[in-house]
């Protein structure tokens, strides 16, 4: 294979930034994270690194749009269009760019599967969601793509309630079980951001959504108090699912389906763990514009009254 030259020089400086909990200590600045002055003891070490990303990973991968090897303490990801990115024990991230990378592919990557991947790897359990705080409550909503979990979570940030992270959603199983502040953009739909009254700068991304920066306050991780199944019918309703029924959700929506194994058995465990200790509760709604601000009220206002 020949050489190609590095269209990102390495910085003569590193970036301190915060995502998910975690220190980031970066060669590559994130303006959409926020900043942080100290490391912690224990920072997540993210590094440019010259040469050639073909070396990482089979020819055959190459005309693919994602190709993985993952393991508990290592991980190899190939994003076409964007590189490789080489994790290891849930401390270091290597970058290897492929020539002419966009910056903002490169920070997206980073923030959304390198992170859930680093999370993994320190023992965290990820699920395909959104959440909130409500009257210092973590809220967390799972769904498929497209069945609305971001609008739920923006919904409830327009009535004032704090984002805490949108479309992945980092469980600490620790006593108390605990959410952290992504502090990553959520993606919306413009008519939706625009209807919510959510006004912060706005990035468009490939598909027809775009990326908001709402700036979180500093704060610990939030207490979990509850999470909720979405799901669409032209009622509302509010269930409790069973233990053995939560458990099978929350396998569903862990790990990022196409990378993480949602079936191995430490996943398995931390979604039994978490049925225990949590209650799910099933939500149908109707997936409606109109219909939304109001049942977010209500969520908010169950959630608040219950003591």
């Amino acid at each position: 294979m020949s050489p190609r030259n590095l269209t990102h020089p390495l910085p003569a400086q590193q970036h301190v930034h915060t995502a998910f909990g975690l220190t980031l200590l970066s060669d590559i600045p994130f303006p959409e994270l926020s900043t942080a002055e100290i490391p912690e003891a224990n920072p997540v070490t993210i590094r440019l690194q010259e040469g050639d990303y073909r070396d990482h990973i089979p020819e055959e991968l190459l005309p693919q749009p994602l190709g993985f090897q993952v393991t508990p303490d290592s991980a190899v990801v190939y994003l076409k269009g964007v590189g490789v990115f080489l994790l290891q024990s849930g401390i270091q991230v290597t970058v290897i760019p492929v020539p002419d990378a966009s910056p903002e592919g490169i920070r997206q990557a980073i923030t959304g599967i390198v992170m859930a991947l680093i999370c993994y790897q320190r023992g965290r359990l990820v699920l395909h969601g959104s959440a909130v705080s409500i009257a210092g409550k973590a809220v967390v909503f799972l769904a498929d793509s497209g069945e609305g979990k971001s609008s739920m979570a923006a919904a409830l940030h327009a009535q004032g309630h704090l984002l805490l992270t949108d479309d992945l959603t980092v469980i600490d199983l620790s006593t108390p079980i605990r959410v952290a502040i992504a502090g990553t953009p959520i993606k919306l739909n413009p008519q939706m951001a625009q209807a919510l009254k959510i006004k912060a700068p706005s990035q468009p991304l490939l598909s027809e959504k775009h990326l908001y920066r709402i700036d979180p306050p500093v704060c610990e991780p939030q207490k979990l108090d509850r999470i909720f199944i979405l799901s669409t019918d032209p009622q509302l309703s509010i269930t409790p699912l069973s233990p053995q029924k939560a458990v099978i959700e929350l396998l569903r929506f862990a790990g990022l389906k196409v990378i993480l194994p949602a079936r191995d058995s430490a996943h398995f465990s931390q979604c039994a763990a978490l049925a225990q200790a949590c209650p799910l509760f099933q939500l149908r709604r109707p997936k409606t514009l109109a219909c939304l601000p109001g049942i977010a009220a209500q969520i908010a206002q169950d959630i608040t009254n219950d003591r």
